[in-house]
């Protein structure tokens, strides 16, 4: 599954990046 919020830059989705996901 891709990571969408591998480039995000939020501190809010960064700490949920590793999140398993879809979004």
């Amino acid at each position: 599954m891709p990571n969408h919020l591998a480039s995000e830059t939020s501190p809010y989705l960064l700490q949920h990046k590793d999140n398993p996901v879809d979004w």
